[in-house]
Parts: C-alpha cells; sequence; structure tokens
C-alpha cells in the first residue's frame, strides 16, 4: 500500500497528471495500491457535464495516453467522492482500467477534447466508466484508489 499523508487540493487535472506518472515511475513491490484523500477543485471553461472526480479520471486517463501505455500495461483507478455524488450527475465519480482504455481505443475517443470541453461525464458514459452508488448520506471527503497489477 502507498499512501500520501498530503491531501488531494488544487485543480483536478493537476493532481491527477501528478499521480498518473507517479504510479508511471512506481518501482516497489507490486501488486501496488495507491490511496490518496481530499478535494480537488475543477476550472470550468467547457460547456460539458462531470465532477471533479470524474475530471481526474479522465485526466489520468489522458496522461497515460500521452506517456505511451497502453491496454495490457493500464493501472486501475477510481475516484469518488464519499457522498456518493459528483458534479451535477447521478454518478459518484468514474474509474478507469483496460476496458475503458479499450472502449476508448474502439470508439475513437480523444480525451482531451473531452477535457477541453469539460465532459468527463461524457466520456465516462461512452466507456462504461462512471462510478454510481446513490447518494450515501455521509460526506468525509474524495477517494481516489489506484492499482498496479504485477
Amino acid at each position: 500500500v502507498v499512501m500520501d499523508t498530503e491531501p488531494l487540493t488544487g485543480e483536478s487535472r493537476l493532481a491527477a497528471d501528478m499521480l498518473a506518472h507517479r504510479m508511471a515511475s512506481y518501482n516497489g513491490p507490486r501488486p501496488a495500491l495507491f490511496i490518496r484523500g481530499g478535494e480537488t477543485t475543477v476550472t470550468v471553461n467547457g460547456k460539458g457535464k462531470g465532477g471533479r472526480n470524474q475530471e481526474f479520471v479522465l485526466a489520468m486517463m489522458h496522461a497515460w495516453q500521452r506517456m505511451g501505455l497502453k491496454a495490457d500495461g493500464m493501472p486501475t483507478v477510481l475516484a469518488a467522492g464519499t457522498d456518493g455524488i459528483d458534479g451535477p450527475t447521478d454518478a459518484a465519480g468514474g474509474f478507469a482500467d483496460r476496458l475503458v482504455y479499450d472502449r476508448m481505443m474502439e470508439r475513437g475517443l480523444d480525451p482531451s477534447g473531452f477535457l477541453e470541453n469539460n465532459d468527463a461525464f461524457g466520456f465516462l458514459q461512452r466507456t462504461n466508466g462512471l462510478f454510481k452508488t446513490g447518494p450515501t448520506g455521509t460526506n468525509v471527503a474524495d477517494l481516489v484508489l489506484g492499482i498496479l497489477d504485477p
């Protein structure tokens, strides 16, 4: 288990990019579980839909794509609000794994375009990467879990 004591803060895209690079450069024992908590923010410039956790996942996918990772080397990540709500959507957040990556490639989806339009919900909906729990009635923080397989 790799746990950071510093909470996730700042722009969701930047926090996701840092975690994506940290996971990609990790040389410790595997499998490895990365645990992060906190709350990031999103500067909305587009007309899309989503929340900070969905944007976090999309930004990680974009970072891994830029690094040249392929489906067989794709880590798994989940980012979700403990209250079960992420932005103006019915999702608690989103997740990305090899299957989400495969769907992205099969459907010719470009993460950067969805990021520019702040439409993480649209991207994750098309790739079956939405994480839906329904409202939980509690609000502790957002939780990010990342898994590196052997």
